[in-house]
């Protein structure tokens, strides 16, 4: 339930920059729509009232009540326009044209994983 929520916002982030920056997507850009989601205030919230949904289920809430929640919270936290354009300046001062940044996202220092 968590990562469906989190990957429509972050997808939505990364349709958003690359409206506002008129460029292709990128790895820098999905880079920028993933921090900016995870630095935000809205993905804790978010994230607390998943807690409260799952320990509120019930043997007879069923597969609906999950899937109902899923929309009413991606519905409740999605990003508005007005919000976007907020982020203008800082996605104006990217770089990015040129060749796109690696990855770089393995920590055990592994690249193949």
């Amino acid at each position: 339930m968590t990562y469906i929520i989190d990957l429509t916002l972050v997808m939505q982030n990364v349709f958003w920059f690359q409206e506002v920056a008129h460029h292709p997507i990128s790895r820098r850009l999905i880079k920028l729509a993933f921090t900016t989601y995870n630095n935000s205030d809205a993905k804790q919230f978010l994230h607390d009232e998943i807690e409260q949904h799952v320990k509120d289920r019930n043997v007879f809430s069923g597969q609906d009540a999950t899937f109902d929640k899923i929309v009413e919270l991606i519905e409740r936290y999605r990003v508005d326009s007005a919000e976007m354009f907020k982020h203008q300046d800082l996605i104006q001062g990217l770089n990015l044209d040129g060749d796109d940044e690696e990855w770089n996202t393995s920590t055990s220092g592994n690249p193949g994983r």
